[in-house]
């Protein structure tokens, strides 16, 4: 069985190496989109790929984000050039919990006769206590227990290819294929001994520089509908919050990762009540220690000082 990960990321040097060296030890290769990180980002993946590793990275200095669009291509890349038996869409903060290459495959049998399954999004957050620690997996080493799973991201097996045509939805929720001119969600089962650790909020930089940047570059795309559109409301409502006075700090943090994550999800996701969800200390096991990684996270607005400057020299002309 041949697996693949492929993902679209942009600054994400508090983890990127994490991502790499766990999702290695796992499977046979990583193919990611750098979007136009303007932190150490470049430069830690190009160690990586110096060391050896199999991973594949290609730079995309457009300004706005169009991941899913890019992951599709790369998926169907993945099956059609590479040879993959199962693609995995992921983002730099997503990690694949299990303990063993062999008990992946295993879990991964419904796909032979799906070509899509459904893995759960388990939370990861950390305490203002964990925040001396440098390797994200062991910072963020509480796990958010809920009665039920109410969260996923799809992976994708080789059978997809008898659909027809097909693409990922925005952020890799879903599926969707074309009948008749129309689209469709493609039927998923979900897997639930293979789920999908998820650490969105890291520190108090890191989020900021998230929320900022991620928010004006899906701005840019979806235009003035981005203030009506579900997609993306989280970030809308921290930036708003943001540039109302909010303070990102701790505590904020852990809160705002289960309010979007857990008490108030996507539109077509179950909501659970404060009281239902149990903060667990179950950290991920850490598969190598980082080498790359700088000690501290990058300033947000030096990300965005960069990151405007890129996008003025895409629109305006220059002289002459």
């Amino acid at each position: 069985m041949r697996l693949i990960g492929i993902a679209m990321l942009r600054n994400e040097a508090d983890i990127v190496e994490a991502f790499v060296r766990h999702h290695v030890a796992l499977l046979d290769q990583l193919v990611l989109v750098d979007h136009g990180s303007t932190d150490a980002t470049p430069g830690i993946l190009q160690e990586l790929v110096k060391e050896g590793l199999p991973l594949e990275v290609h730079p995309d200095p457009a300004s706005a984000f169009r991941q899913d669009e890019r992951l599709t291509v790369l998926a169907r890349d993945a099956f059609e050039r590479r040879g993959a038996d199962v693609v995995f869409p992921l983002d730099a903060d997503e990690f694949l919990r299990v303990d063993s290459r062999t008990t992946l495959e295993v879990r991964l049998e419904p796909l032979a006769s799906t070509g899509v399954a459904r893995l759960p999004w388990s939370l990861q957050v950390a305490s203002a206590q964990d925040a001396r620690e440098p390797h994200p997996l062991r910072r963020l080493r509480w796990r958010a227990q809920l009665p039920a799973s109410n969260m996923w991201k799809c992976v994708l097996g080789r059978r997809l290819l008898d659909v027809g045509r097909w693409w990922l939805a925005p952020g890799n929720h879903w599926v969707l294929h074309e009948v008749d001119g129309q689209a469709w969600v493609l039927d998923a089962p979900t897997i639930e001994l293979l789920p999908l650790a998820h650490l969105p909020f890291r520190s108090p930089e890191q989020y900021l520089g998230k929320i900022v940047q991620g928010w004006l570059a899906h701005r840019l795309r979806a235009g003035p509908s981005a203030r009506s559109s579900p997609i993306n409301a989280h970030w809308r409502t921290l930036y708003d919050r943001w540039l109302a006075g909010e303070t990102p700090d701790w505590s904020a943090l852990q809160e705002h990762a289960l309010t979007w994550y857990a008490l108030q999800p996507a539109p077509d996701a179950r909501a659970y009540a404060r009281d239902e969800i149990t903060l667990i200390e179950d950290p991920l096991p850490t598969i190598a220690e980082l080498h790359h990684t700088p000690a501290h996270a990058a300033d947000p607005l030096r990300r965005l000082a960069a990151w405007t400057e890129r996008l003025l020299d895409s629109l305006v002309p220059g002289p002459g």
